[in-house]
Parts: C-alpha cells; sequence; structure tokens
C-alpha cells in the first residue's frame, strides 16, 4: 500500500475512503502526522470516482451573499464554555429541539480530536470551544446520510473543507441539514497533538482530560495565551495555565497547519455552508466597549440559515445585524487564507522521532516567531490593563 494525495492540496476530509467501491482507500497519517489516504493498489480498479468526488477537485455550490449579525448567548454557563459568544450551541439546541441530532467535534478517551453524531446535550457541550488541530470528520459521513434519510434533522459543525466533503459525499442537497462552518485558521498535525499531550502527561504525571485553548476562566474573552488543561491525577481534577504554551504559539502564527490551509479555497466571503461562526474581532470599531464574556459574528449564507438564525434570536441576549463590512471586521480569514511564513519550512520533518521540546526549541528560537511573540505580549498586556480599569 502507499500513502498518496488524491489531490494536490489534500484536507484529509476521507471523502476518497468513503465513497471508494473496492474499499481499498484507508485514511492514515502521512509524513507530517496529518491524515491522509493510503491506496491499496492491488485492490484499486482505476475507477476514478475518488478523484471525481474530491471536494478539491470539484466546485462546490458556494453562497452567492451574506447576511451578518454579531450575537451573545442568553445561557451564562454556556456561554462560558463557548470561545467567543456561544453561537454554536444556540444552534445545537434549537436543532435538538426539533428532535435532531447535532454532530461536532471532540475529545475521546484518548485526546484524538472525532467528530460524533448525538442528540445527548451533555455530548454536545463538548463539542463546544475550540479544538486547534484536524479532526477525524470522515467517520461520522455515514451515520449523517442515514439519519438523513430517516427524516431527521441534523446539524454539522466543522471546517468549511469539512462542510464541503459531507455535501460532496451526501450527492444531494436535504432540507433538513443544516451546516455550519467556523472562520478556519487552519488545522495542524494530530502528530504533533499527541506529542503535546504526551509531555503534558509526563511532566504533570496525569491523564490529559481536555485542553481548552479559548479559556475564558482567568483573562475572558480573547484570543491570546488562555490555554487551560484539565488534568486527572489519582481521581482528582485540577486545572494547569501554561503560559505562552508552544503548541498554541504555533498555531496562532501559523506555523503548523496542513499545507492545504495556505491554499484554502474556502476562505472568502463565499462560504459553503448554511451559516459560519466565528469571534466578532471587529466589535471595538462599531461598539467601542469590550465584551468580555464573548461576542460571535453569525454569517447566514443562504435563506436556510437566514430561517435558523431568525427562529434562534431569542435564545441571544444581543443579536444586531451588521453590514458587510463590519461583519467581516478584522477576520483575516473572510478576505484570504492564512499566510504561509518560512518558518513553516521544515517544521514537520521527522515528526515522528522529534520531541516536543524539540517543536518548541523550533517555535521559541526563531527570529521570526520571537518577533511577533513579543508584539503578541504586548497586546495581551495591553488587553489586561484595559481589563483591570473596567474591572475598578
Amino acid at each position: 500500500m502507499i500513502c498518496m494525495a488524491i489531490t494536490q492540496f489534500c484536507t484529509g476530509c476521507g471523502v476518497c475512503a468513503g465513497v471508494c467501491p473496492q474499499k481499498c482507500i484507508s485514511m492514515v497519517h502521512d509524513e507530517e502526522g496529518f491524515l491522509s489516504p493510503m491506496i491499496d493498489e492491488n485492490k484499486c480498479v482505476k475507477c476514478g470516482l475518488c478523484e471525481k468526488k474530491c471536494p478539491q477537485n470539484t466546485d462546490v455550490k458556494k453562497s452567492d451573499h451574506s447576511d451578518y449579525y454579531a450575537v451573545v448567548n442568553a445561557n451564562e454557563t454556556d456561554l462560558k464554555r463557548s470561545s467567543s459568544g456561544g453561537a454554536f450551541i444556540v444552534l445545537a439546541r434549537y436543532v435538538l429541539s426539533l428532535g435532531g441530532k447535532v454532530c461536532g467535534c471532540v475529545y475521546d478517551a484518548g485526546m484524538t480530536a472525532v467528530h460524533t453524531l448525538t442528540e445527548d446535550i451533555s455530548v454536545v457541550t463538548r463539542m463546544c470551544g475550540s479544538k486547534y488541530v484536524q479532526s477525524e470528520a470522515f467517520r461520522s459521513y455515514d451515520a449523517i446520510k442515514e439519519q438523513l434519510e430517516r427524516g431527521k434533522y441534523i446539524l454539522f459543525s466543522g471546517t468549511a473543507c469539512q462542510t464541503a466533503a459531507l455535501k460532496t459525499y451526501l450527492g444531494r442537497d436535504y432540507d433538513r441539514l443544516i451546516c455550519v462552518d467556523i472562520l478556519c485558521h487552519g488545522v495542524p498535525s494530530p502528530e504533533f497533538f499527541k506529542k503535546y499531550t504526551s509531555y503534558l502527561e509526563h511532566k504533570h504525571q496525569a491523564k490529559i482530560t481536555d485542553i481548552s485553548f479559548r479559556c475564558k476562566d482567568r483573562y475572558g474573552w480573547g484570543s491570546e495565551h488562555r490555554t487551560r488543561i484539565t488534568a486527572l491525577t489519582r481521581g482528582r481534577e485540577k486545572y494547569i495555565y501554561p503560559y505562552m504554551p508552544a503548541y498554541f504559539c504555533a498555531f496562532f502564527y501559523g506555523i503548523n497547519l496542513m499545507e492545504s490551509c495556505y491554499k484554502c479555497k474556502y476562505a472568502g466571503s463565499n462560504r459553503v455552508s448554511d451559516i459560519t461562526i466565528g469571534d466578532y474581532w471587529g466589535y471595538y470599531e462599531k461598539y467601542h466597549k469590550r465584551f468580555p464574556k464573548g461576542l460571535s459574528v453569525l454569517l447566514a449564507n443562504n435563506e436556510k440559515g437566514c430561517s435558523v438564525i431568525k427562529n434562534c434570536k431569542s435564545y441571544f441576549s444581543f443579536c444586531e445585524e451588521l453590514s458587510e463590512t463590519e461583519g467581516k471586521g478584522s477576520n483575516t480569514n473572510l478576505y484570504r487564507p492564512t499566510h504561509r511564513y518560512n518558518s513553516r519550512d521544515g517544521f514537520y520533518i521527522g515528526v515522528y522521532e522529534k520531541t516536543y521540546k524539540d517543536f518548541s526549541r523550533h517555535i521559541y528560537l526563531n527570529k521570526e516567531i520571537r518577533n511577533r511573540l513579543l508584539k503578541s505580549l504586548a497586546g495581551a498586556a495591553k488587553c489586561r490593563v484595559n481589563r483591570f480599569i473596567h474591572l475598578h
């Protein structure tokens, strides 16, 4: 068997494996630790279906307009566990109220990011919060199709490329499928993430059960250096708040992303989903005040998305329509993909032999990253001073 990409810019979505009539394609970790297809050439009959159905090789129908909203979840508990304004869990609860199911990303028992389909609200709440790693979404495609064929409402939440993959896999539109994509910066390698969690478990002599990269416990809503790690030691749970963890820094500065992320064809104002959710980073220019608990931007990309948001408005404590200019704000991924810096060169070479500390040295000792990190720290310090003034 050989590990190969069906397209030049593979996203690891797994559609090729799902549609292969010979079942000769499996999803494995490639030389950089990303999910990629492996083809058993002894079974392959060269039918070309994998190439035909690959979203990267297919023009997926995109939205021709978007309505923009700034929103805050009225449920304080849901808002706190969310990365920004808690938009996802509002949409999820709405679909559950219709007797539907929700598919989103959670960490499994081994801290692997996987998509799961459920109607259990306790599992849905685990989908809240950003998981900065490539997830295994392809395992849910069959279950979603089965439930749609039975007439169930389904909310699917994932990156834009995963949303495009699901639509391509299904092969047709379903009125009861509501697709929600996130404003995606890109995805790091699962192998790098595994090294990070293994390093943490060895350092703290504990089982890592959760990593929240955008925790609001200490500094409220923001983007920088808010990682909270949940560790289990002798049956007791504790929180660890690392300062400037190398893993998050690498993600924040875009040096550990999949190569296809730097050429992402979904990074723009035209979206493949019904609804797009993200942080509303352009809020201060419009409102001239802080939203310490979080504020989301919502894009309704078609009539279905508009209808869903309209039905959910009563669940928001704050919901205001924005102009396109206001809605795009400072979200650069609504304009273009994440920029690829030279620091990405060689980052994943020898990923299976490197230790997490090897990666840390690559990150902290790189001049390009160090300069950006110092600028980032200055911005974070300013935010904390402003927060102190706001509270006093």
